[in-house]
């Protein structure tokens, strides 16, 4: 087995990635790895984005929860980066 570098490692013939996912259950941040892909590149292209996917969730959720307050003149995540 090859060595892990920045979440992209070589498993058997083909390459993995892995990024923390959030366990919806208790919050925690575990390990949740993807495999398949036939080039290193490929699958840090797509480690690349299911990072930027997760970065976008979790705005929204904060987006979401910030939501609630803005009555009293805050600005959601959102309004900030439509700007």
């Amino acid at each position: 087995m090859s060595e892990l570098r920045d979440g992209v490692m070589k498993r058997g013939r083909t390459w993995s990635y892995v990024i923390r996912v959030e366990d919806p259950e208790t919050a925690e941040g575990k390990p949740g790895w993807v495999s398949g892909f036939a080039t290193e590149d490929e699958a840090e292209a797509a480690r690349d984005e299911a990072r930027q996917r997760s970065a976008w969730q979790a705005l929204s959720v904060a987006s979401a929860q910030r939501g609630k307050r803005s009555a009293h003149g805050e600005h959601s995540a959102w309004q900030a980066l439509s700007v």
